[in-house]
């Protein structure tokens, strides 16, 4: 478990970014996005997908930050290697969000509805980026994009399996696994209000016939549903990099910022805020917030943007991505100093030690 890292009082980011505020109401009524247009999609049979090689995060948004319009830099800390490669093999795993069934066949429903909720939310980046208005339908867009980009990797998969007890027998009825959390956001984005009970006994129903792989895809959409959810009523701001600076992006790209500590593990953390890159020159910073509110547009200091690639580089599961191999670099040294600063170690004597290994 990686430890977040303190230096200095955090006035910076305070500064620079506002005042601590308190958290969402997450007892608010639902508030639909589109019944009829989502209940006509609820109709229609599930989306197919052939694909076996499943992206943690989407091709076209890594397309985003290529030096030459078709390659990224990325840094594969298992590896240890900076490389140059294309955004298909980048953030990717065979059959990653694949559910196996009892008679043998591979169940990838999962990944298709991801591919349409990547298309509509890429598109509303775009908007955003531009600072074009969002349709309340967009901002739902982008805040599912956050929400899984939070669960949808490595990091969040592994720690959801080490958590199960024991294998686990789909064929046996259980209740009790959806909470009324769940049952809200599940109704704020589908638009249809649906009790606990009823969702639970729709979940039962569709799991009769699988092997394995629906706790650990059922974990990863709950969490994006709840992180979603608490995105959704949260103040978001685009902040504009300098010309001499920018961006990088990772496969788990949601920097969590914390102003005592510098960085954090937890998203929900009141004070805390989530920073997604939207490119290496904007990025999207999102704070708690009372209500929803107008979205705002400001220039962010080279200094605290070094802070907000440190997150990065401190939160990432596999694979740090950026424009330049400098700014990689950068994020990189960067987290490791102001760990080991808030650790009081002799930061000379771990880069040391890490360069050799």
């Amino acid at each position: 478990m990686k430890r977040a890292g303190k230096v200095g009082s955090g006035r910076t980011l305070k500064v620079t970014l506002g005042q601590k505020l308190s958290s969402p109401p997450f007892n608010r009524r639902p508030n639909p996005i589109s019944p009829y247009s989502v209940q006509s999609r609820v109709r229609r049979k599930p989306p197919h997908s052939n694909a076996k090689r499943h992206h943690l995060v989407p091709e076209a948004y890594l397309r985003r930050f290529a030096f030459d319009g078709k390659r990224i830099h990325v840094f594969d800390c298992e590896r240890g290697v900076l490389r140059t490669d294309v955004p298909r093999n980048v953030a990717v795993e065979s059959e990653f969000n694949t559910v196996n069934m009892r008679s043998g066949s591979k169940d990838r429903a999962v990944e298709a509805c991801l591919a349409e909720m990547d298309d509509a939310a890429l598109n509303a980046l775009t908007k955003l980026e531009r600072g074009d208005d969002l349709s309340r339908s967009e901002r739902w867009y982008i805040s599912f994009f956050m929400g899984y980009a939070y669960t949808r990797g490595r990091g969040f998969r592994n720690a959801v399996q080490s958590n199960i007890p024991e294998p686990i027998d789909y064929s046996q009825e259980e209740h009790g696994f959806v909470d009324q959390q769940f049952a809200a956001a599940f109704s704020t984005v589908s638009g249809i209000i649906l009790d606990a009970r009823t969702i639970e006994n729709m979940v039962i129903e569709s799991v009769k016939n699988v092997a394995s792989g629906a706790y650990e895809v059922g974990s990863m959409v709950a969490g994006a549903f709840e992180l979603a959810r608490y995105m959704f009523w949260s103040e978001w701001c685009v902040m504009e990099a300098p010309a001499e600076s920018e961006f990088v992006t990772s496969d788990r790209p949601l920097a969590i910022l914390r102003n005592e500590t510098w960085f954090g593990g937890d998203p929900f953390e009141l004070g805390a805020m989530k920073v997604l890159p939207l490119s290496p020159q904007r990025a999207l910073v999102v704070r708690a917030a009372p209500d929803e509110r107008p979205i705002l547009h400001q220039m962010m200091s080279p200094e605290v943007i070094r802070i907000t690639n440190a997150g990065m580089a401190f939160g990432y599961d596999r694979e740090l991505i950026g424009r330049s191999k400098e700014t990689i670099e950068r994020a990189l040294s960067d987290a490791l100093l102001l760990q080991c600063s808030f650790l009081r170690l002799a930061w000379r004597g771990v880069l040391r030690t890490s360069n050799s290994m």
